[in-house]
């Protein structure tokens, strides 16, 4: 056997496998795995995201259901608005027709309270004939 080919003898085959380790050293100094530490501050990270979806998501409820109330609270407005209109419509129709018994009424009490002196003075006419 020729202890010249042994891979122990051999530099170029060293220089090799020396290079070979170098690169796997390399590779492994650039994707390393994070620390304790990074891993806690992705988690915290994580967390408040979700946090913040979370709060996000509730806002767009709220919202939707402002809209929602908004909508109500005008429709109920305009209702009111409609009321007030009727309401008073029905107060003059209430004022109208009070005055149109006033003036019937005043005018049965004329006619009867007429009636009553022209009964007094045909009376009186026929008592003395």
């Amino acid at each position: 056997m020729d202890d010249s080919s042994s891979f122990g003898n051999n530099p170029i085959l060293w220089a090799l496998f020396n290079l070979f380790f170098y690169c796997i050293a390399l590779v492994f100094a650039s994707t390393k795995l994070p620390t304790k530490e990074q891993s806690m501050e992705h988690s915290q990270l994580e967390e408040k995201k979700n946090q913040l979806m979370h709060l996000k998501n509730q806002k767009e409820g709220l919202l939707t259901f402002l809209r929602l109330e908004e909508e109500r609270i005008n429709e109920r407005k305009q209702m009111l608005e409609a009321f007030h209109k009727y309401r008073d419509s029905m107060i003059i129709l209430i004022d109208k027709e009070t005055e149109r018994i006033h003036a019937m009424a005043k005018k049965e009490f004329v006619l009867k309270s007429g009636s009553h002196k022209i009964k007094a003075l045909v009376n009186p006419i026929n008592q003395t004939s």
